[in-house]
């Protein structure tokens, strides 16, 4: 049987930890930060297509991991997620999945006050792509074709471009041509800048 390298190893054990702290604790046994049951909190199913995976933090009686059905507003989501506070008209307009939301409640005010994306672990957990312009050497040289003599030069290539603006910008990676990209596009993907990192 074959060894398995030291860092798989850490990283499964992850997994299975974030895993079960995904998924909610029994009933009699809940602690802050973990997924609470109500009819919009994500229940491990794979979401549908134009669904949204998102995940509230902050101010909440129950923070966690809610579903945004297509065209659903999130004010609802966060009532439903026990919002402290009048909702206030600070959230983005566009909010995708894979996105953490930050909610502050002061004089009886709720607003958002930070937008983030989801750690790569988590996004992974939750069948979500990894953003290309922010994914670090370690995880990108774990995926499938890559490895860690290509995760190096990804990143070089990134960082002489500033940013990727799409995927098919890989096969300008030497070493990178249409099989690699395409087995690289399962896991990756380019996000858009947020317009509005920090709200007050």
């Amino acid at each position: 049987m074959p060894r398995m390298r030291l860092e798989h190893l850490v990283v499964t054990l992850a997994i299975i930890l974030v895993g079960y702290g995904l998924c909610g604790l029994p009933e009699g046994n809940v602690r802050p930060g973990v997924i609470q049951r109500s009819p919009r909190a994500w229940n491990g199913a794979p979401p549908g297509k134009k669904a949204r995976l998102v995940r509230l933090e902050g101010d909440l009686e129950r923070p966690g991991i809610y579903l945004l059905e297509s065209g659903e507003p999130i004010d609802e989501v966060l009532r439903e997620a026990g919002v402290r506070g009048t909702i206030t008209p600070s959230l983005p307009g566009r909010i995708t999945s894979g996105t953490a939301l930050v909610l502050r409640t002061r004089n009886g005010e709720a607003r958002v006050v930070s937008i983030k994306n989801m750690p790569p672990l988590e996004r992974l957990i939750l069948g979500l792509p990894l953003d290309l312009n922010t994914i670090e050497a370690g995880t990108l040289s774990h995926l499938p074709g890559i490895g860690p003599f290509l995760a190096g030069r990804i990143l070089a290539e990134r960082n002489r471009r500033g940013r990727f603006r799409s995927l098919s910008e890989l096969e300008s990676v030497p070493g990178i041509g249409p099989v690699i990209r395409k087995k690289a596009e399962r896991y990756l993907e380019v996000v858009q800048p947020f317009s509005v990192n920090h709200i007050r």
